[in-house]
């Protein structure tokens, strides 16, 4: 990967970084996690408290406040290096030792690591799209419930609708202790920024050289490439999960049995031994 000056302000990163169970700052190696599209460190609360049982601690980013002080295009390949470039200050900042990017938040996460020099990055349930695997789209997949009738995200909640019903109805594996959690999470947190509007069709080229360089990035990355699929996933097919592990020069394919898109929401416990598989 070529040299360049990331201009996203560091110090607005480093901020952006919180952990995501309060108070388990200190307690040992530290993590960094970029949440993919339409979830926020309350998703992950399950994930990062057995994860604190194996003696990890759980950071998060926020996507929406490292954009803010971005100056690349938006949808550009050179706006997810500003992004990662300053988010590699901020791992070294906070003691960092490691990165996990979930669905839209693998390409910065892989970019990251490889900035950062870190062993091993962890891509959970990456979109093919974004890897050159599918045809670039810049919007969330919808559903139609019938002719005429309203739309519905297979990915993210609706504005109108109460987030322990958006999380029962995308996450129908998930155990209902698992759901009441973040659900509480999710109401104790301040609101969430509105999404950005659509990118115009004008710009949508952008999105295709973005998955190309990305793919490049990916093949190019030097370290360990861990992906972690869902086994029930209809988002990242067997087939896609096993392309991407291999155009990785060191991948390893980890599938984590009874989940979908977000084997952290749906299998907690089994996605972090996944993640953790091999260590002492």
């Amino acid at each position: 990967m070529s040299a360049f000056t990331p201009r996203t302000d560091a110090a607005r990163a480093a901020a952006s970084v919180r952990a995501v169970l309060p108070g388990a700052r200190s307690a040992g190696e530290r993590l960094l996690l970029l949440p993919g599209l339409g979830q926020t460190p309350a998703h992950w609360g399950p994930f990062a408290r057995w994860l604190t049982g194996r003696g990890l601690t759980l950071l998060a980013a926020e996507p929406a406040a490292l954009a803010a002080g971005s100056t690349a295009p938006r949808g550009s390949y050179a706006r997810v290096r500003e992004m990662a470039g300053a988010l590699a200050a901020a791992c070294r900042e906070h003691g960092v030792a490691g990165v996990l990017g979930h669905s839209a938040g693998a390409p910065a996460a892989l970019l990251t690591a490889s900035l950062a020099g870190f062993a091993t990055v962890t891509l959970i349930e990456p979109v093919p799209a974004h890897f050159g695997l599918r045809a670039a789209t810049p919007d969330p997949v919808l559903r139609r419930h019938g002719p005429g009738g309203p739309e519905t995200s297979h990915l993210v909640a609706l504005p109108d609708e109460e987030p322990g019903d958006s999380l029962r109805r995308l996450h129908p594996l998930a155990a209902e202790t698992t759901l009441r959690a973040i659900t509480a999470a999710l109401r104790a947190q301040r609101p969430a920024p509105a999404p950005p509007p659509p990118l115009p069709a004008t710009k949508h080229s952008r999105l295709t050289d973005r998955a190309e360089q990305t793919a490049a990035a990916l093949a190019s990355h030097h370290g360990q490439v861990l992906v972690l699929r869902g086994a029930h996933s209809a988002l990242l097919t067997r087939a896609d999960a096993e392309t991407l592990t291999a155009r990785a020069a060191n991948g390893t394919l980890r599938v984590v049995e009874r989940a979908g898109h977000s084997p952290h929401i749906d299998a907690p416990r089994a996605t972090v031994a996944a993640l953790l598989e091999g260590r002492s």
